[in-house]
């Protein structure tokens, strides 16, 4: 199988693999050339809010688990998170279907690395869940060529109102 097809795929089991080398990589410190590049830019749509494979990534997902965390949704254990009793009632409250989540193959929660952000958003189970929820109640819009995706009005107010992200431009 060629990686160009590997790093395409929609496999569970993929994006686990993927997120599972970037959970490590992003614990080794990079060596940097002496002499840097300045980064090339990238589109502000393509920071804010796109796919990271079967999850939501960019400034948006990072203010999302960063809300998570300090409201105590979800806590880290290890590498991984898990969702408390109160993360638990409140993502069932979204509508996320918890068990599901829970039962797949797959790592529940695990941050994951965010190429634009230098933060992590939420990767594994819990985030494919949670972009299904985003796209199913209309919170965001997929773009149909490339991995930006678009809030809606109703998604901005969403973001919010039940995560607290008012400091964050949805």
């Amino acid at each position: 199988m060629q990686f160009k097809s590997l790093v395409n795929s929609t496999n569970a089991e993929v994006a686990c693999m993927i997120e599972s080398m970037a959970a490590l990589s992003s614990e080794i410190e990079p060596r940097l050339p002496r002499h840097v590049s300045p980064p090339r830019p990238k589109s502000e749509a393509f920071m804010h809010a796109r796919t990271c494979y079967d999850h939501l990534a960019g400034e948006l997902a990072v203010g999302v688990l960063a809300s998570m965390m300090k409201a105590r949704w979800l806590k880290r254990k290890d590498e991984e998170l898990v969702a408390t009793r109160l993360g638990e009632h409140r993502l069932r409250a979204l509508g996320i279907d918890f068990d599901s989540a829970q039962r797949e193959r797959r790592v529940f929660a695990r941050p994951c690395a965010d190429l634009t952000q230098r933060c992590p958003h939420l990767g594994g189970a819990l985030g494919t869940h949670m972009l299904e929820l985003y796209v199913d109640q209309s919170w965001i819009v997929r773009s149909p060529r490339s991995r930006i995706v678009s809030t809606t009005p109703k998604g901005r107010g969403m973001f919010r109102t039940l995560l607290e992200l008012g400091t964050i431009a949805v």
